[in-house]
C-alpha cells in the first residue's frame, strides 16, 4: 500500500509543470491538509519544492524528488 509520502511524490513527479494549491494535493493524494503542510515545509528547505508568489508550490527539483522517490 502506497504512503501518503509516496502519493504527493507521485502526484509531484506525474506532473513536474504543475503548479499546486497544498490543499490540491491534499484531496488528489487523500491525505489530511497538516500532513501536505509539513510535507511542503521539509521539501522547500532541502531545495525540492519552491512557493510561487501566489502561495502555490511548484516543483524545483525533479532529480531530488526522484531520488527521494527511489530510496
Amino acid at each position: 500500500m502506497e504512503s501518503s509520502t509516496e502519493k504527493i511524490i507521485r502526484l509531484l513527479l506525474t506532473y513536474p509543470k504543475k503548479t499546486w494549491k497544498q490543499i490540491d494535493l491534499s484531496k488528489y493524494a487523500k491525505c489530511s491538509k497538516p500532513f501536505v503542510n509539513k510535507l511542503v515545509k521539509k521539501f522547500i528547505s532541502e531545495g525540492i519544492l519552491v512557493e510561487t508568489e501566489n502561495k502555490k508550490i511548484k516543483l524545483l527539483s525533479f532529480s531530488k524528488l526522484l531520488n527521494i522517490w527511489c530510496n
